[in-house]
């Protein structure tokens, strides 16, 4: 007892370390932890980048 021996694998919104879910459910890859490359920004509810 104490001792668990499990075969799952958490990782956040499904998608795996170093990257997010973006709009539509895809999977998107993060820029130096970042969820929009340079010069973008997250958008209303967080769902899309958009231009700064």
């Amino acid at each position: 007892m104490g001792v668990t021996n499990s075969s799952v694998i958490k990782v956040a919104e499904g998608c795996g370390r170093g990257w997010w879910r973006g709009p539509g459910g895809r999977c998107h890859p993060m820029f130096d932890g970042r969820a929009c490359p340079p010069g973008y920004h997250l958008g209303p509810e967080r769902r899309r980048c958009w231009p700064n």
